[in-house]
């Protein structure tokens, strides 16, 4: 039987990701090398990124995005250099297809970074799009004060071409759903909710019986995933409890920022990956994650899979995979006129309740594991398959 072949886009990639996009490119392709031809084109943002684990892709196509120093300063929204970039891109696809005199049956392309290569490969072969929806700037913009910028006009343009010219669109939740079709005007009976899964392996290490309560934290050192309000919660709590510990695992702009706040109790553990990451979730007692907006939250799954209990936020910004009092605990988000805001005082509350009631998180974190394997795991690419199909044969 024929396989098809696939022309995968992606501005990120595991390992060494810097969002959620990258694991979730490389889960599919480990769960589907068997069925299909891939030729992935992403992005090295980070030096060492040129050593990534190739899994199986039929051929591997990259550019080398600046280091990381564009993401700290958010050029990456610098639509002229974006334009830049996908043009060499381009020109090494093009290249690439015409050596071997084949041409790809569809394209999965990876948010608006990879939209307009995409759109030249679906004009130039007259093949389809289906297009995942990470993320979008007008969610980013309503959990920070920022004021628009005249240069995020382009980015928008590049979306709504996206939303409207993708020939099917897959996003990850319901309120991203919503969100998505009340901020922008396309024919939203294209949108398909498939959740995420993720690919997690067997972790051995044991937690160690000590006195400390652990809380961990996991992901983008930026202000809308709550990372700051969760410090002036810990200190709060550390005024009460004697015997606690924060470890913060991940990078970007807020790191400096954290370092000089010089508090006792608080490991900055950076950016980790692979085993190294996943044993920190075996290890410590709780996890906080008071993200502002998130198109999904995979380390919520993960998370989930390594039956560490959650405390985590709920509102119309966020996936809203953890059910308050079953899977987990939840703080409501409210809207501030200018941008969303954590309740300080419901997770210092939530947090508390954890501390002290060990009971509680060992019923919601078996709950949480519980549906994690009903819902997620591994539920996504079977969905994504199905989707694949469809529009190939339409």
């Amino acid at each position: 039987m024929r396989k098809n072949n696939i022309l995968i886009l992606s501005h990120d990639y595991y390992p060494n990701n810097i969002w959620g996009t990258g694991k979730n490119v490389y889960d599919f392709i480990n769960n589907n090398s068997n069925k299909y031809n891939i030729v992935l084109y992403t992005s090295t943002p980070r030096e060492n990124n040129k050593h990534y684990k190739i899994i199986c892709p039929t051929k591997f196509l990259y550019d080398i995005f600046v280091k990381g120093a564009f993401i700290e300063n958010n050029s990456y929204r610098d639509a002229n250099l974006l334009a830049a970039l996908n043009v060499l891109m381009i020109k090494k696809i093009d290249s690439y297809y015409e050596n071997i005199k084949k041409a790809p049956d569809l394209i999965l392309n990876h948010g608006w970074m990879t939209y307009q290569i995409a759109q030249y490969f679906s004009k130039k072969y007259n093949i389809k799009i289906i297009s995942f929806v990470h993320f979008f700037e007008k969610q980013f913009l309503s959990s920070n004060n920022f004021s628009t910028k005249t240069d995020w006009n382009d980015i928008y343009e590049i979306e709504n071409n996206m939303f409207n010219e993708s020939d099917k669109l897959i996003v990850f939740s319901d309120n991203q759903k919503e969100s998505l079709s009340n901020l922008y005007k396309f024919d939203n009976s294209k949108i398909r909710v498939i959740p995420h899964s993720v690919t997690l392996p067997k972790i051995a290490t044991s937690k160690k019986t000590n006195k400390k309560t652990k809380i961990l934290f996991v992901g983008r050192l930026i202000n809308d995933k709550g990372i700051k309000e969760l410090i002036i919660v810990f200190e709060k709590l550390c005024e009460k409890y004697n015997n606690l510990e924060l470890n913060i695992v991940g990078d970007g702009v807020l790191k400096k920022y954290i370092e000089e706040l010089d508090i006792k109790n608080i490991n900055l553990l950076g950016y980790l990956e692979g085993e190294e990451l996943y044993k920190n979730y075996v290890t410590n007692d709780i996890f906080c994650f008071p993200s502002k907006t998130e198109t999904f939250g995979l380390v919520l799954l993960e998370a989930m899979n390594y039956k560490i209990p959650i405390v985590t936020t709920e509102g119309k910004t966020v996936a809203n995979i953890i059910e308050n009092n079953r899977t987990g605990l939840t703080v409501k988000l409210y809207d501030n006129i200018k941008n969303i805001q954590i309740n300080e005082l419901e997770l210092y509350s939530k947090l508390e309740k954890m501390i002290n009631n060990r009971k509680l998180r060992e019923k919601l974190s078996s709950n949480a594991y519980a549906e994690y394997i009903s819902k997620y795991k591994n539920k996504e690419f079977n969905s994504v398959n199905k989707m694949i199909g469809e529009v190939i044969n339409e």
